[in-house]
Order: structure tokens, then C-alpha cells, then sequence
């Protein structure tokens, strides 16, 4: 950038894409409770193009089978099992701006790498809270442009009748767990334990609850000196978590108001774009102002792979 004494403007995208971004991806990461525990449980997948994310499901048990004796004939039955389940691409940016005046206020090259480095990093942390923030969206705002978050995959048929093509009435499989005690009611572990059994399988059980701090607040209220436990693997990401039944129950701060979500890991996944991973486009000048722009942009959405083993506890009326 010709205002940056020393650096030219491949030097600075260089130094933009090489030094910046690593950096701070990995602290944003560890910024939103859902999206680093995701990241650190390998539920962030990197995949490539296509006009629709398709993935299987199972969408009913095997019945081909039962006991037998001696030439008893087996089931032969064709089985299906498995359905698609189709996720829409979806994406996201953050700006950056150099105002020529500010950059002949850059006295020398490490001055001017100090200068750009500040400005980036404002656009990654703006890109990254963004698809953050979403994650508990419905996918409905900014003209159905925003990504699918939680709040249409881990819902019913009166929240949400259609997810991902499938309509929960027609296939109640597909119906995620919700309390809702009716009006604004007060958080109880009665409630907590009724969701969480319903969310729980033989082979299946709840690893992660989400809340706002309020609610994280109201539940450490609940609890005596000796229930006071942690998960020292969310505690090692530098996420604070009180434990409920096994599962880390931690604070983030883009849930709703007056809501308490239970997510399984094994089905919630992020995925995103390999080319477009929260990657830098570089700085351009355009013919009219004295200015270089540029652009952090991810590309990718969230998808729920089995609604019915998450939950959402609402209208509580201390979170």
C-alpha cells in the first residue's frame, strides 16, 4: 500500500493472510462457548462445493431382525433406514478499510504492519461473531439470508414445521424435545431433568447445555457447595461450565433471552467451505476514494443431524 513506507500492498495481504488470520481465528474460537466446544469436539468440518450440502440420516431402526432356532427363516426385508437430509450454503463478511490519511500517519513498515493488523483483525472478529451470533438464529433474518442456528433445528412442529425439507408433522421422528412450561416460570432442575431424559437414549445422552448468563447464574444458584462440579475438558478451553448430570453447562452470549439449550455433539455440526474458511480476499483501492478495501468471508451453515436428541427449555423467566 503505497502510504505504508516499505510495505507494498502484496506485502501487507501477505503478512494479512500469514499472520493475522491464524491468530485470530484461534482466539475467536475460544471467544463463543458453542463455536469452540464444536471446534474442539471435531464437529467443525471442512468440506467442499455443491450446489446443496446432502448428508444421511437415520431415519428408522433396522427391523430386520428377532430371534431364531435351527431353519427358522430370517427377515429379508428391504430396509429404510436412511433419508437426505439437504443444507443450503449460506455465508458471511466482515469490511476492512484503510483511509489513505490514516496511512501516511505510519511513520515506518512496523507502524504500518501494526495499523493493518488492527484493522483486520476488527473485519475477522466481525465475520466470526457473526456466524457466532447465528448459531441460535432460525435462519429467517436479513431476508432468509442468515445461516440456520438452533433455534429452527432444535425445535418442533409448532416452532418450526419445516427443517431442512422434512416436515416434522408428517415425520414426528424428525420433532426436536422442547419444555415449555407455559408462561415466564423460574428455573428448575425438575424441568432441566425432564429434558434431559427425554433427550437421552440407551446409547445417546446430552454433553452440552447452553445458556444465557443469567441462566448460568440462576442454576449456580440452585446448586449446594458439594453439587458444585465442572467438566475439566470445557474448562480447559477457558470456558466456565457447572455440571448437570454429567453434561458441561456453560454461557454464551448469543442465546435468547429466557431459554436453555440441550445439544447433543455427536449430531450438531458447523460446516464450512475449505476455500472460503474465514479467508481474507486481500486489499483492493477503488477508482473513487482514497481508500483500500477488503473482505473476510466464510461460507458454510449449520445443520442438526437429529433434532429429537437435543432440547430446548423455554420461557424461563430468571435467564
Amino acid at each position: 500500500m503505497n502510504g505504508i513506507p516499505y510495505n507494498s500492498t502484496n506485502e501487507v495481504n501477505t503478512f494479512a493472510n500469514r499472520y493475522v488470520r491464524p491468530n485470530v481465528i484461534d482466539q475467536r474460537y475460544q471467544s463463543r462457548a458453542l463455536l469452540g466446544i464444536l471446534n474442539s469436539a471435531g464437529r467443525v468440518k471442512r468440506i467442499n462445493g455443491g450446489s446443496i450440502v446432502t448428508q444421511p440420516i437415520l431415519a428408522q431402526p433396522n427391523e430386520a431382525t428377532g430371534s431364531y432356532f435351527g431353519a427358522d427363516i430370517f427377515n429379508t426385508d428391504a430396509q429404510e433406514e436412511f433419508t437426505n437430509v439437504e443444507s443450503r450454503w449460506c455465508a458471511a463478511y466482515g469490511s476492512v478499510n484503510i483511509v489513505e490519511t490514516d496511512k501516511l500517519r505510519c511513520v515506518d513498515k512496523e507502524s504500518g504492519l501494526d495499523f493493518v493488523a488492527a484493522k483486520t483483525e476488527s473485519a475477522f472478529m466481525a465475520c466470526f461473531d457473526t456466524v457466532g451470533r447465528m448459531a441460535f438464529g432460525n435462519g429467517n433474518g436479513n431476508g432468509g439470508k442468515d445461516w440456520d442456528g438452533l433455534a429452527a433445528a432444535i425445535n418442533n412442529a409448532a416452532g418450526f414445521q419445516v427443517y431442512n425439507g422434512i416436515d416434522r408433522i408428517a415425520n414426528p421422528w424428525w420433532q426436536a424435545q422442547i419444555v415449555n412450561p407455559g408462561t415466564a416460570t423460574a428455573l428448575s432442575t425438575a424441568s432441566m431433568m425432564t429434558l434431559f431424559t427425554q433427550c437421552q437414549t440407551d446409547e445417546e445422552r446430552i454433553q452440552l447445555i447452553v445458556t444465557t448468563k443469567t441462566g448460568y447464574a440462576s442454576y449456580w444458584a440452585l446448586l449446594t457447595p458439594q453439587e458444585l462440579f465442572t467438566d475439566d475438558s470445557v474448562g480447559n478451553l477457558g470456558f466456565n461450565n457447572l455440571a448437570f448430570q454429567g453434561a458441561a453447562l456453560v454461557m454464551d452470549a448469543g442465546v435468547p433471552a429466557g431459554t436453555m439449550w440441550f445439544i447433543n455433539l455427536d449430531h450438531v455440526q458447523l460446516f464450512l467451505h475449505k476455500q472460503q474458511e474465514f479467508i481474507f480476499t486481500g486489499f483492493m483501492r477503488p477508482y473513487n476514494q482514497p481508500i483500500e478495501v477488503g473482505q473476510v468471508l466464510a461460507m458454510g451453515n449449520y445443520v442438526v443431524r437429529k433434532p429429537s436428541s437435543c432440547g430446548q427449555y423455554q420461557s424461563i423467566s430468571n435467564a
